[in-house]
């Protein structure tokens, strides 16, 4: 893993970041993080942030919501990078125009059926990262694919992306 020096100099904008935060009694907190793995159905991916430069990432995080948020180094497990161009300055306005919203907890329902779909006014992580891509008008699950079924995981799946980690 490399530490936070290297990752900003390797990272560039729209880079896709992928956390895999194991349970822990020292946090219980990361309880949050295991029924995200087991509601996606994912063994690897509890969270996904879009890099935005200069040390921060766009993200609806756990219990905060969406925000701009330093770079977090622990639980990194991926970096996938857009393999195709992209309008960074649309994603980052549309981000810009989503800051304060809170985290879509009911949106997490969808994965167990147990609701249609999720909040109109909140989006969880992955469904913010799947948005601000279409934004920017890169499209890594299709043009008409719903970012309200978006898992974490799905981001290492499609074949539009270039790992880097």
């Amino acid at each position: 893993m490399p530490n936070q020096f290297q990752l900003l100099k390797l990272l560039q904008p729209m880079d896709v970041l992928i956390y895999n935060t194991p349970f822990s009694f020292k946090d219980p907190s990361t309880i949050f993080d295991v029924a995200i793995r087991l509601k996606t159905w994912s063994y690897d991916a509890t969270h996904t942030e879009t890099y935005i430069g200069n040390g921060f990432s766009a993200a609806s995080r756990n219990g905060l919501g969406v925000n701009t948020y330093p770079l977090r180094v622990n639980d990194l497990s991926h970096i996938l990078r857009p393999a195709v161009k992209f309008d960074f300055d649309a994603a980052l306005k549309w981000h810009k125009s989503c800051i304060g919203q809170k985290y879509d907890w009911k949106g997490l329902l969808v994965f167990t059926l147990a609701v249609r779909d999720g909040s109109n006014n909140k989006m969880y992580c992955s469904e913010h990262t799947h948005r601000m891509a279409k934004k920017g008008k890169y499209f890594p699950f299709g043009i008409h694919a719903d970012a309200d079924r978006t898992a974490p995981m799905q981001f290492e799946w499609t074949p539009v992306y270039d790992w880097l980690m």
